[in-house]
């Protein structure tokens, strides 16, 4: 993963976050539920006063429909989320 969500065609982004993680493993096992349940994750570092965080995220998604989609999805698999906007979006 190269820290940065795919582009949605018409610039809109809804993104589903479904965790982040001080530890790589813990992230990458979320990462791997997120797969078996059929989505395409990624995931990028954030740094913190705390160290680094791993966020892992599924989207963007062009409709709020198709983020809770996927949340259904991954709760199907055992994994909780949250939608998010990205900071920009929510700037704009």
């Amino acid at each position: 993963a190269d820290g940065k969500p795919p582009a949605a065609p018409d610039g809109r982004k809804f993104l589903v976050q479904i965790g982040a993680y001080s530890n790589v493993q813990s992230a990458r096992n979320m990462s791997d539920k997120a797969a078996q349940a059929g989505l395409r994750p990624y995931q990028e570092t954030v740094k913190t006063a705390q160290g680094d965080w791993i966020r892992v995220r599924v989207g963007p998604f062009p409709t709020r429909q198709d983020a809770e989609r996927a949340q259904q999805d991954l709760k199907r698999a055992g994994a909780r989320s949250m939608l998010v906007l990205p900071v920009e979006q929510m700037l704009a």
